[in-house]
């Protein structure tokens, strides 16, 4: 059993350009870190993470989506345990650094590569190993995966969305997995699209309840820790077949309905069908132009 630990922040200044190139394997980091409150055994994990370097060993950037319900699912953390940036620290940088380097270190093997510090030590959208773990828990509905492996088939709910407040509210996660999937008569949204609906949805949230408007079943305590107590076998998350997450109460489908009506009226009035994303050029020529004075009439 290897046990999850947290490491503190100050690990930071250990990051040089050797140790996130792979140049230096392993940091010597014992005397930052410190214990947790449960006893959590990360080999599942660790047996997750080598398996997907194996499986996507030439193609990491497709790996995210057989892998966020899978690393959910052997690392059976609350919420609240999750929260605390500092394990996520220790697995990235104690206990699988060689996984951060393989999923961003680029395919250039004639250069050093060396990864940004955000993907060792980043916000829950960011940082390598705790933003698929995150992805999966904002997106499950129940034990069910399916929105996580559909969401995640593109990097837009990383960088449009998960940074959201609105993402920890599970009818709303929901409902922009399902709409960033069959807008565009089913094409899914682009990027570019992805990015401008998720500005207009967060500042919509300024005069709009989330939970006057749809209904977020609330955490059944009981379930999550049955879940966090069961001992793993990652062995039956190694396969295709999706693995299943804790047994709470699904999402209602009228709230997940609620949101995406809301998300469908934003677009229209954004005219988001139609929206594309101006070359650089053009961009800083309007940006010109809208900052030039106006001469009176």
């Amino acid at each position: 059993m290897t046990p999850l630990k947290a490491l503190l922040p100050s690990v930071r200044s250990l990051l040089d350009d050797n140790f996130r190139s792979g140049q230096t394997p392993r940091l010597d980091v014992k005397s930052l870190i410190c214990d947790i409150d449960r006893q959590i055994d990360i080999d599942p994990v660790i047996a997750i993470l080598d398996e997907s370097i194996r499986r996507f060993e030439t193609s990491p950037d497709q790996s995210d989506s057989w892998l966020a319900p899978r690393v959910h699912a052997a690392l059976r953390l609350t919420r609240r345990e999750a929260a605390d940036k500092r394990i996520w620290h220790f697995i990235n940088i104690a206990a699988k650094p060689d996984f951060v380097r393989w999923r961003f270190g680029g395919d250039d093997t004639e250069s050093r590569v060396i990864v940004p510090y955000d993907r060792f030590m980043g916000e829950d959208s960011k940082n390598a190993i705790g933003r698929l773990w995150w992805v999966a828990e904002l997106t499950r509905n129940g034990p069910d995966y399916t929105e996580t492996l559909s969401v995640l088939r593109t990097s837009r709910f990383y960088t449009s969305w998960q940074a959201l407040d609105a993402m920890h509210h599970r009818p709303a996660a929901l409902a922009v997995c399902r709409f960033d999937r069959e807008f565009n008569d089913n094409k899914g949204l682009t990027d570019s699209q992805s990015q401008r609906l998720a500005k207009a949805f967060n500042l919509r949230l300024s005069t709009l309840c989330l939970d006057a408007l749809a209904i977020n079943p609330v955490v059944d305590a009981a379930a999550i820790d049955d879940w966090c107590n069961t001992t793993v076998d990652e062995t039956k998350f190694m396969g295709d077949d999706l693995p299943e997450g804790p047994d709470d109460e699904p999402v209602p489908e009228n709230s997940i309905k609620a949101v995406e009506a809301v998300l469908a009226a934003l677009a229209d009035e954004i005219d988001l069908a139609e929206f594309k994303r101006a070359p650089r050029r053009s961009r800083e020529l309007q940006e010109v132009q809208t900052e030039a004075p106006v001469a009176d009439e």
